[in-house]
């Protein structure tokens, strides 16, 4: 027995396509990017330098130095600067705090950069 509700077959599915895709299209638009998070990683203070020895801090941008970033559910992300002393990172669309010798909070849109530099104090 094959049963029809609401109109023919070929018109059911046209109407469940037409759902889903309006359905993916405000999942899409409700923020279903990410952002991007990039800066600079610097140290400051330290050690004054002695002969033979490096300071502890160039007041440059420093390379293989740790970012942490916080959600708002105190999840941590971490990413290492580079050989520049830059860092980037991928994060979904909501709110964060970068840890640094300062804590700076900070949101991440959709499609969108937001630029951090972070100074680490030693």
């Amino acid at each position: 027995m094959h049963r029809t509700f609401g109109g023919s077959g070929i018109g059911l599915r046209m109407a469940s396509v037409a759902a889903l895709c309006l359905t993916l299209a405000s999942c899409q638009s409700a923020g279903g990017g990410v952002g991007v998070v990039t800066g600079v990683v610097t140290v400051v203070g330290g050690p004054t330098a002695s002969p033979g020895f490096h300071t502890a801090s160039s007041d440059q941008p420093q390379a293989g130095q740790e970012v942490v970033i916080e959600d708002r559910g105190h999840h941590r992300t971490t990413t290492t600067s580079d050989a520049s002393g830059h860092y980037r990172v991928s994060l979904p669309p909501s709110d964060y705090t970068l840890m640094c010798s300062r804590v700076q909070p900070f949101v991440v849109v959709a499609d969108q950069t937001v630029t951090l530099d972070c100074l680490l104090a030693v």
